[in-house]
């Protein structure tokens, strides 16, 4: 009889407390950019093939991409012309230095917009060489 109490009781507060494997948050889905407007500014990632990798998007559809911020106007070692259809960003190369050319090949992007303000480049479909150095997390430079 008391181990009948006692069993009582304990499903009593499992019940009124919940369950032993509570449910588990769902990790919500990363906004995606749809406009230039979400991205302008500068970015630096360590998920680059050079190990950092500074990036400025310009409010006229221009990348510059650079191993150091003073290097952006100076020394870009690619300059991208990029735009938004949808939730995919098209990058085109305009010109490069010291890297492979990519030429007039178009790579598709989505652009995540990271709850901590980073943003994360995930590529969607580009057979070109930009796509081993483009994919990563970027924290805003302030």
């Amino acid at each position: 009889m008391k181990k009948l109490i006692v069993l009582s009781l304990v499903t009593l507060v499992m019940v009124i407390g919940g369950t032993l494997n509570p449910p588990k948050a769902v990790p919500a889905e990363p906004t995606v950019a749809k406009s230039a407007e979400e991205i302008v500014g500068t970015w630096f990632t360590n998920d680059s093939f050079f190990h950092g990798t500074y990036v400025r998007f310009d409010k006229d559809g221009t990348s510059r991409w650079a191993t150091a911020t003073h290097k952006l106007d100076s020394q870009p070692y690619a300059i991208n012309s990029y735009e938004f259809k949808g939730t995919e960003m098209l990058i085109t190369e305009v010109s490069v230095s010291g890297v492979p050319s990519c030429g007039k090949v178009v790579g598709h992007y989505q652009v995540q917009l990271l709850e901590h303000g980073n943003i994360r480049l995930v590529a969607i479909d580009d057979p070109s060489p930009r796509a081993g150095n483009l994919p990563g997390e970027y924290k805003p430079v302030r």
